[in-house]
């Protein structure tokens, strides 16, 4: 990913301070962490301290924490989730010829005829540089995608979640 940041843990603490003092249990508190996160983001991430960055990865967990637990999204069908991503790219189901092999077979996938194989999902997912688990059937019961409502930086993707449209998306399952 990128070079490990040198975090001066007081400097850090101070900042932390501020704004972070522990997890989110109100919608109010909510609200206020975004409009935090969104502050150190509109400075561009090349121009936040160690410090900044660090507080800034902690923030975004603790919002989708909140997030996950209290704004839950449905589930989207694999087909429908190619479809939404197809649309945001820009491409066509001639663009996915190479992947699913015929326009029939195409066609089929994004009606929800067929469903996409484990060897399709791989191919889609590095295309869209998304999860494979966008495009499988999940077998947990229960299991859903939740969204973010804030924007995250890229290079926290490492972590437990993917990134689609500068948005995390997390496997969940239902509690």
């Amino acid at each position: 990913m990128g070079a490990t940041l040198t975090v001066d843990p007081k400097k850090h603490a101070r900042l932390a301070n501020r704004i972070v003092r522990k997890a989110i249990e109100a919608e109010a508190e909510f609200d206020h962490m975004v409009a935090a996160v969104e502050r150190l983001m509109n400075k561009g991430e090349d121009r936040l301290s160690p410090e900044e960055s660090a507080l800034l990865e902690t923030m975004a967990i603790l919002v989708q924490a909140y997030d996950d637990r209290h704004h839950p999204l449905p589930s989207v069908a694999p087909n429908e989730m190619l479809a939404y991503l197809m649309e945001t790219s820009g491409r066509t189901a001639k663009d996915l010829l190479p992947v699913l092999g015929t326009r029939g077979r195409v066609s089929e996938v994004l009606s929800g005829k067929r469903s996409i194989s484990k060897e399709q999902a791989k191919k889609l997912a590095a295309l869209f540089k998304v999860a494979v688990d966008l495009f499988i059937v999940s077998s947990v019961p229960g299991a859903s995608f939740g969204r973010s409502s804030i924007p995250v930086p890229s290079r926290f993707a490492h972590r437990t979640d993917e990134i689609v449209d500068g948005f995390f998306l997390r496997p969940e399952v239902a509690k």
